[in-house]
């Protein structure tokens, strides 16, 4: 089964503080951050079900190698995989929770 990504408007918000984090605190690990990034929404479009519902019906996989999560919301019938946010393993997600 093929699902479609979405996103959220603000998510890439987001990825941009974290990213403007690593370059200024550690530039070399720029490339390695998008690429955890980009393996991560590989990794929810390959089988969106396979994580557990962790808030509402929002899930979450975590970026390999950083302290992140990428929340999504997968809607079944439609066939459609949303990303809603990328928090921070210390960050407060309930913000999420409008969107899951």
């Amino acid at each position: 089964m093929s699902y479609t990504l979405r996103q959220r408007g603000g998510i890439e918000t987001e990825v941009r503080r974290a990213l403007d984090y690593y370059a200024v605190q550690a530039p070399e690990q720029v490339a390695r951050f998008l690429a955890a990034l980009d393996e991560a929404t590989a990794r929810i479009l390959r089988d969106p079900l396979v994580s557990r519902k962790a808030l509402g019906e929002g899930r979450r996989v975590k970026l390999v190698g950083f302290p992140y999560k990428l929340w999504f919301r997968v809607y079944e019938e439609h066939q459609i995989v949303f990303l809603v946010g990328l928090t921070h393993t210390r960050q407060d997600e309930t913000e999420l929770t409008p969107y899951l």
